[in-house]
């Protein structure tokens, strides 16, 4: 008769494992989805539809109804504008829009950064949020916002004359009409004045100027003494609420005297100041104050420039110790 032996084990489990029913783990996954279902957040739903949907549809065939019903209303949200499905985004009015209407909203002022456009809900003019704003326009659709908002900025210009310029944050009449209009003439101007390059953008929105050359060659009459100068390289500027255009000398003797040329009023001193500004820099070797015109920028470091005398004989810039080449 043979011996009876025993297998050696090292480990048991400190508690009884039972087998769960299929029933009951089926019961314990609908809990939890009826637990989530007020948690999802349907726009990171509806930017990974396809592969949610893939999931949920293995445990629809499992027999989780909770599944099937949860899929069905998520299937029949309509877009709340045009009633169409393919939903791409819930604002947070509470309002459904399709990727057609998503991209046509109306653009406004943002309530917290008054100088900014941002979109507006288009049914309910409510301002969407940043987050939303993210799922909208990623990186390679921001060129759609942008396009927006030029054409925004371009109807508020014409309707009402002025717009706020996004760089020197006075409202202003005068801009170009180039790739944007976030700046005005005036910081368009001083761009390409200290531009070390042809490729110049705005600081706002990144966007190449597309039309240097033109803006360059643009010319303009003093409304005072008749003269015709170039606006940028001539240093000409608008006057008095952007009323005139001045030469650089009458905006000399403006500065000078205290007395705008053309109407004979006072300037304050902040205009004087602002004048000042405008036409003079600092020579960065002889440290006189020089007519603008009469300077020369270095490429090496921004804002580094000198006085036609002075760039003659410098050969190293200072600041940086390098051979000194110069912005045409």
């Amino acid at each position: 008769m043979s011996k009876g032996f025993t297998i050696p084990t090292k480990s048991l489990p400190e508690k009884l494992l039972v087998k769960i029913p299929a029933e009951r783990l089926l019961q314990n996954l609908r809990d939890i989805i009826q637990n989530l279902v007020p948690l999802v957040d349907i726009n990171k739903f509806l930017s990974s539809k396809d592969l949610l949907t893939s999931e949920l549809k293995k445990l629809i065939e499992s027999g989780c109804e909770e599944a099937r019903s949860f899929l069905e209303n998520l299937n029949s949200l309509c877009c709340t504008q045009c009633n169409k499905p393919n939903i791409k985004i819930r604002l947070s009015c509470g309002h459904f829009l399709c990727e057609t209407c998503s991209s046509q909203l109306t653009l406004g002022c943002s309530i917290d950064h008054s100088k900014q456009s941002y979109p507006l809900c288009s049914i309910c003019q409510k301002e969407i949020t940043e987050s939303e704003f993210t799922t909208l326009f990623q990186k390679e659709d921001i060129q759609k916002f942008i396009e927006m908002e030029n054409v925004y900025m371009k109807e508020m210009l014409n309707q009402n004359g002025i717009l706020k310029c996004r760089k020197c944050n006075h409202e202003k009449s005068r801009y170009f009409d180039t790739s944007c209009y976030h700046l005005c003439m005036d910081c368009v101007a001083d761009r390409i004045r200290s531009s070390a390059s042809g490729f110049i953008t705005c600081p706002i929105c990144n966007c190449a100027y597309e039309n240097i050359e033109e803006l360059a060659n643009k010319e303009l009459v003093c409304e005072n003494c008749s003269n015709v100068g170039y606006f940028i390289g001539d240093y000409m500027r608008a006057i008095d609420g952007e009323k005139y255009f001045l030469c650089s000398t009458c905006l000399y003797y403006t500065q000078n005297q205290g007395i705008c040329q053309k109407t004979n009023k006072k300037i304050t001193k902040k205009e004087k100041l602002e004048i000042s500004d405008f036409l003079f820099g600092t020579c960065e070797e002889c440290g006189q104050e020089v007519y603008k015109g009469y300077m020369r920028l270095a490429k090496c470091c921004v804002g580094v420039a000198f006085c036609n005398n002075c760039a003659d004989t410098v050969q190293v810039c200072r600041k940086c110790m390098a051979q000194i080449e110069y912005h045409n």
